[in-house]
């Protein structure tokens, strides 16, 4: 059979399809891989971060059971009131 501009054609069609897919398969595993990196890191940064809360609240409680024998540990511990701003001074349109 003699070749002919069609067969050709799709022999590279082909031969470019089978090449883009491994590309493709390639680029995916890549990415899916660094996913896994990226989650595994997101995971530890999440156990510290808990972590550190854990630690916080242990020195919370210390601090207020201190707190129930000195009172200077009292007055720091009690919580702050917020305050209002205070009101802008209200001025006339075309005064100066």
């Amino acid at each position: 059979m003699k070749s002919s501009v069609l067969r050709s054609f799709l022999e590279w069609a082909l031969i470019t399809s089978v090449l883009m897919s491994v590309g493709f398969f390639a680029w995916f595993w890549i990415q899916s891989h660094a996913m896994r990196v990226a989650n595994g890191k997101i995971a530890a940064a999440q156990a510290d971060i808990q972590n550190n809360h854990n630690v916080v609240g242990m020195l919370l409680a210390e601090c207020q059971a201190y707190g129930r024998t000195n009172a200077d540990m009292a007055k720091l511990l009690a919580p702050v009131a917020p305050t209002a701003p205070a009101p802008a001074a209200a001025t006339k349109p075309g005064a100066r």
